[in-house]
């Protein structure tokens, strides 16, 4: 698993900085800044699909409800 690890870390760190942010909006910047947790990340990750086993917190989640129209009035409710 260390392998991957040090893959991580030399690919983040040879990426160039200065290109333009994907669809996704993630820039280089961004992953070079965040190298570290993505390489635990890269660990946590490469353990799941060796031994098969996915944390339970993963499959918890908070539902936010987003109120979409012009009137943000909470007496009335969006119109």
């Amino acid at each position: 698993m260390i392998r991957i690890i040090e893959l991580v870390d030399k690919s983040i760190r040879d990426i160039k900085l200065g290109k333009a942010a994907g669809t996704d909006g993630i820039e280089t910047e961004h992953l070079r800044y965040a190298r570290p947790r993505i390489c635990m990340l890269s660990l946590l990750f490469d353990a799941m699909l060796i031994y098969g086993v996915v944390p339970s917190v993963f499959g918890l989640g908070i539902i936010v409800p987003l109120i979409k129209g012009h009137n943000l009035d909470p007496g009335l409710g969006a119109l």
